[in-house]
């Protein structure tokens, strides 16, 4: 269910995949202004907001965003993935549903 409502958020020219567990990896192709990316965050904290329906239950999901950019964070995916995470993280400590950039000071 999850999956399906972060495919519908994006462009067909982005991907979305899922690293494994509760994580998963948006890449935007060419966003034109760091704003996009703030727009698409706001967008699938909202979904993931909505109330998931299992075995008759409502389920309340939270999300933690984190974000790099390339090519200001590194130039291997592996490495904006890395700095994602570190982003991520910091958002969970910041609360629920919230959303950090990644920063050098996080190295």
């Amino acid at each position: 269910m999850i999956s399906k409502r972060l495919l519908e958020l994006v462009r067909q020219s982005d991907t979305v995949a899922r690293l494994g567990g509760d994580e998963f990896v948006f890449v935007l192709n060419n966003p034109k202004i760091k704003n996009e990316i703030l727009q698409v965050a706001e967008r699938i904290i909202s979904a993931i907001n909505e109330p998931v329906q299992l075995s008759g239950s409502d389920l309340e999901i939270g999300v933690s965003i984190g974000i790099s950019m390339f090519p200001d964070d590194r130039i291997k995916s592996m490495d904006l993935i890395k700095k994602a995470d570190q982003a991520m993280h910091l958002s969970k400590t910041s609360g629920r549903n919230s959303v950090d950039f990644f920063v050098p000071e996080f190295d």
